[in-house]
């Protein structure tokens, strides 16, 4: 949920996500290059929310419980759906992140995603728009210094990033003032 004005968020509007948590070796993975890129290179912002997933889309919503009670019936209906990895990619000089493949079964998630959420929100989130999603499992965010960038894409050729999950389930979570993000 990054790249997002934070100034409408207030005590009646709220930023929530739709991701799909990962489980298992590959969620132990992702821990651990998280814990090893904390240490070398002081990277902590991407574990406000510390379990590895893949965001689908987000938005600003005045009606929490009202979209928390559409999307369990939402989420519900989304039958387990696969994830392969596909190596590293990266966004301008400050994000670092597993490439998802692009198969039509995640592509048209999102777009239910992003269809269930424009009747629940105020607002979306631009670039996880279906014309913009490039889906990811984020490693490193905004928090990597430039000069540490290139070490870091370097470090992960020592991992194997090609795998595939299944993930069973959708998952609603939201940007909480301290900045972390939650389960709700």
């Amino acid at each position: 949920m990054k790249n997002f004005d934070n100034t409408k968020i207030n005590d009646s509007k709220h930023l929530i996500g739709i991701v799909g948590i990962l489980q298992g070796q590959s969620a132990a993975l992702v821990k651990k290059i998280w814990k090893d890129f904390e240490k070398k290179y002081g990277t902590v912002k991407v574990q406000s929310f510390p379990h590895p997933h893949i965001t689908f889309q987000g938005g600003l919503t005045s009606n929490l419980n009202e979209l928390k009670s559409a999307f369990e019936k939402f989420g519900n209906e989304v039958s387990p759906f696969q994830l392969k990895a596909e190596g590293i990619g990266y966004f301008e000089n400050n994000i670092i992140y597993i490439k998802i493949n692009r198969k039509k079964e995640i592509l048209n998630l999102n777009k239910n995603i992003n269809h269930f959420l424009k009747s629940h929100c105020d607002e979306l989130v631009e670039q996880y728009s279906p014309l913009n999603w490039v889906p990811h499992i984020t490693l490193a965010m905004e928090d990597i210094k430039k000069k540490d960038f290139k070490n870091a894409l370097k470090d992960l050729e020592n991992f194997n990033l090609t795998f595939s999950e299944t993930v069973g389930h959708l998952t609603l979570v939201k940007l909480q003032k301290d900045n972390t993000i939650k389960i709700i």
